[in-house]
């Protein structure tokens, strides 16, 4: 019979902070009610702020002739935070909020101690010994096997990092998902399969399921969902033909093999493929093959319009602008930023540290990111002009933190912003740039100038990364979801054990 905790990889790791409950306390001697009503109202306010997270509001009578607001968490004893109310009320709480946000990741990244188990590997080789090399699974190396599939995969792996186990488990349930066909190789097993091929971290590669040879190798992490889009996306071609029947199905997002609407899209509309464009098209697609969709209207008709050939590219579920058009220029590299620009969103969630890194990923572009906790500021209407900064050539990537989102406020914390502020954030070698100013109203062509202004590198802040360890909050939130997906497995293996 299946032991539920055997299926555990860590040998010790503290409690995740994706649900807390949090305890706002109002102390005093005698009871404003102003005060206990903005506490009250913020402590709701963090609630809504944070899916997952309850809050509840305390007020007791204490022996000390002052008004003073206490934040606590009874799994994070060591965030506690409290402050004597002597400004004005909606800067206590803000403040107070970011110092409790800050002690909060400070302690989860500094406390938390995962530690790998590699005897997981050995322990639980039920889970992918099905797909394994030499096993009687291995059915999809037959070139006449029926199915649709253009490609197959093959996962090499060694039994010894958290790095290699997350790829298993990710892949294993990227297959059951997808229905698709692959292969795993254990390299301690079988190693003349593995005898050229670095080791030091997993390799994935897709093979032509006509004749098994070797396509392209996946390049991107193995985080929850982005191996099972891959997966999906190399199965298409490298440019979509679309007909004028399945345009509208492409605009809104809807691709062949996806059970859910993409974010982006991009159709080239061109009356001919003799050109030049047509030919950077095609070798930046076949580079690019499995992570962007993209496709092409070839049709005499685009002649008669005012602007041809031309690339829009689709967001159906931005809030702002579903469509931006590039029709000008079209050398390859203005093609290849204007298709890069268009992968980000138009405003970058940072709702956690991997959101973070993914907006601050572009080592060319920095990132403009809109702080304002209080709402005192228009932020819809940064959204939209954000949404709009992608019709011409970007020279930032954007990103908002409004309310009293936790991890926002961290990041406002380690930046030392506590107003409303645009921070302009670039990564160094070893920390981070920043560029700090007040946000006005209507003043988004003016902070744009004032970013494209700013020196590269001349910093008006340097945060070194010991004072941000926005790496380690990353790997925790890997090792969160692995153990989310071991859950399922485990779920798996029990039904199965008592059947």
């Amino acid at each position: 019979m299946l032991l539920l905790n055997r299926f555990l990889l860590f040998s010790s790791f503290s409690c995740s902070i994706l649900a807390e409950h949090v305890t706002v306390t109002y102390q005093f001697w005698d009871k404003d009610l102003k005060i206990a009503e903005k506490a009250e109202f913020f402590a709701k306010f963090l609630a809504t702020s944070n899916r997952f997270w309850t809050t509840n509001f305390v007020a007791e009578q204490h022996d000390e002739k002052i008004d003073r607001i206490r934040i606590s968490s009874e799994n994070w004893k060591g965030a506690s935070v409290e402050e004597n109310v002597t400004n004005s009320l909606d800067q206590v709480f803000v403040s107070l909020f970011q110092k409790f946000a800050d002690k909060l990741y400070t302690n989860y990244a500094l406390d938390s101690k995962p530690v790998f188990d590699p005897s997981v590997f050995h322990r639980h080789h039920y889970a992918y010994q099905s797909h394994e090399i030499g096993t009687t699974e291995q059915v999809w190396f037959d070139s006449d096997d029926g199915s649709k599939q253009k490609f197959h995969y093959t996962l090499w792996f060694v039994k010894t990092t958290f790095d290699h186990w997350e790829a298993v488990l990710q892949f294993l349930d990227a297959l059951k998902k997808t229905h698709l066909k692959g292969a795993i190789v254990d390299c301690e097993r079988q190693q003349t399969l593995c005898v050229d091929l670095d080791m030091s971290r997993p390799i994935l590669a897709a093979h032509n399921a006509e004749n098994n040879e070797l396509y392209k190798y996946y390049d991107g992490d193995f985080r929850k969902d982005h191996l099972h889009d891959w997966m999906l996306t190399v199965q298409l071609p490298e440019i979509s033909i679309l007909t004028e029947n399945n345009v509208p199905y492409w605009r809104d997002g809807i691709i062949p093999g996806f059970d859910r609407p993409r974010d982006t899209v991009t159709i080239l509309f061109t009356d001919t493929k003799k050109s030049q464009i047509w030919r950077n098209y095609k070798k930046y697609a076949k580079s690019v093959h499995g992570y962007m969709h993209l496709a092409a209207v070839v049709n005499k008709d685009v002649q008669k319009w005012s602007f041809h050939p031309a690339f829009i590219t689709m967001k159906p579920q931005d809030a702002h602008n579903k469509a931006f058009t590039l029709y000008k220029d079209i050398t390859f590299d203005r093609m290849a930023d204007f298709l890069e620009d268009g992968w980000h969103p138009s405003c970058h969630s940072l709702t956690s540290a991997s959101e973070f890194l993914t907006a601050t990923g572009d080592k060319k572009k920095p990132l403009l990111l809109f702080f304002d906790p209080l709402g005192s500021k228009n932020v819809t209407q940064f959204q939209f002009h954000a949404a709009h900064a992608q019709v011409d050539r970007r020279i930032a990537h954007f990103a908002a933190v409004t309310g009293f989102d936790l991890f926002g406020l961290y990041l406002s914390s380690v930046f030392h912003v506590e107003t409303a502020q645009y921070v302009v954030v670039q990564r160094l070698e070893k920390g981070w740039c920043l560029h700090t100013k007040p946000i006005e109203e209507d003043d988004f062509v003016r902070t744009l100038r004032w970013v494209e202004d700013l020196k590269p590198f001349n910093c008006q802040e340097v945060i070194e990364d010991f004072k941000f360890p926005i790496g380690r909050l990353d790997l925790l939130e890997r090792f969160e979801d692995l153990e989310e997906l071991e859950r399922e497995f485990t779920t798996v293996e029990k039904t199965r054990d008592e059947l």
